[in-house]
């Protein structure tokens, strides 16, 4: 009796150590299996942020070539808009210079026509106009011609015209001053070419300038 009250012990032990053993074998493998999933998980997390980051890193790269290829393309742009300038008034100062070149009589009306202006442009009661020019057009300008313009010049008040002995440092026109005042109206071509210059560089940067495309619902 004692025997088989041992023999079954020893058999209820062995079974349950077995089951213990069972229990722990399948307790290790879920958790080798939760951390090959906790790996796996991780590993995916990583790929995919390494993903992200060089995604963003050439999207970043895009966006500053790009931003890189339009400054240049601006830079490039303004260049050339600026050479077309340049060379739009080098021919321009080439035309004044080939008009202050011009034989005397052309040249004379060209003066008695900014004379006129510049007398417009001081107008008022009796007042006598001193006028500087160039050096080669000093002897155009003598007392006889200049009494000749004396009906246009009347019209806005001047009663004499008065010329500088010493010629005015400019390509060509008139440089008119009322006698007693600080009035003075500089009519030489190189200031005319300069207002001009100043006038139009709206205009010209305007027409040079692409047009912006409109945006919507504007």
């Amino acid at each position: 009796m004692l025997k088989a009250i041992g023999s079954g012990l020893e058999t209820h032990m062995h079974r349950e150590a077995r089951e213990r053993a069972l229990n722990t074998v399948m307790e290790a493998q879920e958790e080798a299996e939760r951390l090959l999933r906790e790996a796996e998980e991780a590993a995916q997390a990583e790929r995919l942020a390494a993903v992200a980051r060089t995604t963003e890193d050439l999207a970043a790269r895009r966006r500053q070539a790009l931003a890189q290829a339009r400054l240049a393309a601006r830079r490039a742009a303004v260049a050339q808009r600026q050479a077309l300038l340049d060379s739009l008034w080098a021919r321009a100062a080439q035309r004044l210079q080939a008009l202050a070149e011009e034989p005397d009589d052309a040249r004379r009306k060209v003066l008695a026509n900014l004379l006129e202006d510049a007398a417009a442009q001081l107008a008022g009661p009796s007042w006598t106009m001193q006028v500087a020019v160039a050096a080669q057009d000093l002897p155009l300008l003598s007392a006889a011609y200049l009494a000749s313009l004396g009906e246009r010049l009347a019209i806005y008040g001047v009663a004499g015209v008065e010329l500088a002995h010493d010629a005015a440092p400019i390509l060509g026109g008139v440089i008119a001053r009322k006698t007693g005042s600080r009035q003075m109206v500089d009519n030489s071509f190189d200031e005319r070419l300069a207002l001009t210059r100043r006038m139009l560089r709206d205009e010209i940067e305007r027409r040079l300038t692409p047009d912006t495309p409109a945006r919507p619902g504007a």
